[in-house]
């Protein structure tokens, strides 16, 4: 039976990249409805609820953010293929502290979540690929914290470009980096301010593919 992710997970600073899948590809697909696209923007789970679904993405680039009660929206992560948006919090048991929305085009199944509560104990490959996801987003969390004291916040955003561009995207999709200044700066724990004059610096040397930035958001 043909499995996702045969290649080995890599590790990135910011996001967990190809988990290996504990079960077939028929497996995941019972679980649930068929994968389907969903276009970026598309919000699938919300702050302070309990998902009724979670989504395995097969492709593409999903946020987490949180909103304060101020109304200040926070960056939290980015999720890839193998990630399944909403696990977490449903095997916790709890409200979801962010909200997941598609970065790019994404190609995600749904399934329901009592569906995925019950096959999470029944089956021995899934509970494997959630504990490989959990492991390798704590790895990665490492390597994000040792990175912002070991590099400069322009080296860390030439290395933020460097891994976007092998972010598996869907082929439909332009190769362009959708997210906000403000929410780079977030990741990379520098100000907007300050990384508007390394973009700038960065474009004008050649560095990164222009390409690359034109899905930014440049307005604060």
């Amino acid at each position: 039976m043909s499995q996702l992710f045969e290649e080995p997970a890599r590790l990135t600073i910011y996001a967990p990249v190809g988990v290996p899948a504990g079960l077939s590809l028929e497996e995941i697909r019972a679980l649930g409805d068929e994968p389907l696209t969903i276009s970026k923007d598309t919000c699938l789970t919300k702050q302070g609820l309990l998902p009724s679904h979670v989504y395995w993405i097969y492709r593409g680039i999903v946020k987490t953010h949180t909103l304060a009660p101020d109304g200040a929206e926070t960056i939290t992560a980015l999720r890839t293929s193998g990630w399944i948006v909403g696990a977490v919090t449903l095997l916790m048991g709890r409200a979801s502290e962010s909200t997941a929305t598609a970065v790019t085009e994404c190609r995600v199944q749904a399934i329901k979540s009592d569906v995925f509560l019950q096959a999470h104990e029944e089956s021995d490959g899934l509970a494997r690929h959630v504990s490989k996801m959990l492991a390798l987003e704590f790895a990665v969390r490492l390597q994000a914290n040792a990175a912002m004291r070991q590099l400069g916040v322009r080296a860390r955003l030439e290395q933020f470009f460097a891994e976007f561009t092998q972010l598996p995207l869907d082929v439909e999709e332009p190769l362009r980096l959708r997210l906000k200044q403000t929410e780079i700066a977030q990741l990379l724990a520098t100000s907007p301010e300050y990384l508007s004059r390394l973009i700038a610096e960065v474009e004008a040397s050649g560095a990164v593919d222009r390409s690359l930035l034109r899905g930014i958001d440049r307005s604060q």
